[in-house]
């Protein structure tokens, strides 16, 4: 199935996957997961400055929840069980969104992409190996979700009075 990608998401995504950072020699400098729905594509794209960002395919979007303390932590501890995780994580140059029911990560350090793939009920039922890798960027998901509706109800939240 071809999913209708949005510009502003091909771009978005292009930009997460060529992004540029002040990172060591060898360090990670970020981590994008990706799920493929019979509908589209939420991507995930957490990066070594901290920045937390979420893409869908239809062209909206969350960005700027890496400087909120518990979507920052959350990220951390992802990239901890990428780190743990590393060798499951090989170079590929095939950067194509996922297909329905599929989870693709990938794992950017130096130059390289480091690619993974599992179908997500497996991921969801500890049923593969990156099943807490899964988890982990699931957890900044929930993060990023929270802090989206805390905004919503502020702003739906009636102006002056008692």
């Amino acid at each position: 199935m071809a999913y209708q990608l949005d510009p502003k998401y091909v771009a978005l995504r292009e930009e997460a996957f060529h992004w540029n950072s002040e990172a060591p020699q060898g360090a990670l400098r970020g981590v994008i997961m990706e799920t493929g729905y019979e509908h589209g594509v939420v991507t995930l794209a957490a990066m070594s400055d901290s920045s937390i960002s979420v893409y869908f395919s239809h062209g909206s979007g969350m960005i700027g929840a890496g400087s909120h303390d518990r979507p920052a932590a959350a990220a951390r501890n992802l990239a901890i069980g990428v780190a743990r995780n590393m060798e499951l994580f090989k170079k590929t140059s095939d950067t194509k969104v996922p297909k329905p029911g599929e989870t693709k990560f990938f794992v950017l350090v130096d130059k390289d992409v480091l690619g993974a793939s599992a179908k997500e009920e497996d991921l969801g039922q500890n049923k593969h190996k990156l099943s807490p890798v899964f988890h982990a960027a699931h957890a900044v998901l929930g993060e990023v979700r929270r802090l989206h509706e805390q905004a919503q109800m502020r702003q739906q939240k009636p102006r002056g009075g008692a």
